[in-house]
């Protein structure tokens, strides 16, 4: 059977900015899906039992001034389409904030009011979650140039 979250922590791992360090995680990731006999496509088509629960359905203003019109359409059960692992969101915060701060304040003032509402209520919006996954894949850019 496959433990998610040792494989989940080791994937971490992989963000390092250490190369040798990152090619070790692989190598190890690559060892426990072999271990459970599965392969990659395998561990990606299974979901896992935990969802993140995202959006609340509230009157008036939310969580850093969010008003109704921003939770609209979203469901309590909503889940990132191929996310649904927490461990995974905070992987996305480590790799983002791993980067050299860019004199753009106002992103670095909107990921830290994020990365708290996280911390603080294991939750994020669509927008919220959206936002994060693009920063993320910036940051992968930048860490490959």
């Amino acid at each position: 059977m496959l433990d998610r979250d040792r494989l989940a922590k080791v994937l971490a791992l992989t963000t390092s900015p250490n190369d040798a360090e990152a090619l070790a995680a692989i190598r190890k990731a690559n060892d426990i899906v072999k271990g459970a006999d599965l392969d990659w496509s395998e561990v990606l088509a299974t979901q896992h039992a935990v969802n993140i629960q995202i959006g609340l359905k509230q009157p008036g203003p939310g969580p850093f001034g969010m008003s109704q019109a921003d939770y609209e359409g979203s469901d309590a059960d909503w889940s990132p389409p191929h996310l649904t692992d927490k461990v995974i969101i905070e992987t996305m915060f480590r790799a983002i904030y791993s980067q050299p701060r860019s004199d753009n304040e106002e992103f670095w003032q909107w990921l830290d009011s994020v990365h708290q509402h996280w911390l603080d209520h294991r939750r994020l919006t669509p927008k919220q979650y959206q936002g994060v996954r693009r920063s993320y894949a910036r940051a992968l850019r930048s860490a490959q140039a």
